[in-house]
């Protein structure tokens, strides 16, 4: 029963870097998806609140920006400085909110590439690395330069030695 799709594979390791392309998309897709939902989730959660005033349920205990958005990262911290970057005359909650959903995507993005390297301290090659595997941090960091990253490992097809198929030697 053989499809047009189906591949042949010389050997167990041609199968297990086939497996591995195959997990790879598959995460990068999922991480991806991910990425979209927590972003939007934290306008979302908070955005209901900014056109009313907010009553918390026990009015003595107050709850923070980050809380309300659900988030870790601190939207208070994060106004504050856009606020004394004078970016604009007024910044919104809205736009902390965002930045700060943004900015902790971002790290949990790097923070899930650098674990699927097996790594558990980051350094700048470490970064330099999970920025290149991921199109869309490539993309938003396209002209980032991470000092003491190094470059991505990559050699031109045409740079190497070209296979030639092996003649049997003839032996007297």
């Amino acid at each position: 029963m053989a499809t047009d799709d189906a591949q042949e594979f010389a050997d167990e390791e041609e199968v297990q870097e086939f497996m591995d392309g195959l997990i790879t998309k598959a995460r990068q897709q999922r991480a991806k998806n991910r990425r979209k939902v927590l972003v939007e989730a934290g306008i979302r959660t908070y955005s209901h609140l900014i056109g009313t005033r907010y009553q918390a349920d026990d009015p003595s205990v107050k709850e923070s920006r980050s809380e309300m958005a659900g988030l870790m990262f601190p939207v208070g911290r994060v106004h504050r400085y856009l606020k004394r970057g004078h970016y604009a005359q007024r910044i919104s909650v809205k736009a902390s909110v965002y930045l700060t959903s943004v900015l902790e995507y971002v790290t949990a993005e790097l923070g899930m590439e650098l674990e699927t390297q097996g790594k558990k301290r980051i350094n700048p090659r470490h970064l330099q690395l999970a920025i290149r595997d991921d199109e869309d941090l490539n993309k938003l960091l396209r002209s980032v330069i991470v000092p003491a990253g190094g470059v991505a490992p990559h050699i031109h097809p045409e740079l190497l030695p070209k296979s030639q198929p092996r003649q049997p030697s003839t032996s007297e």
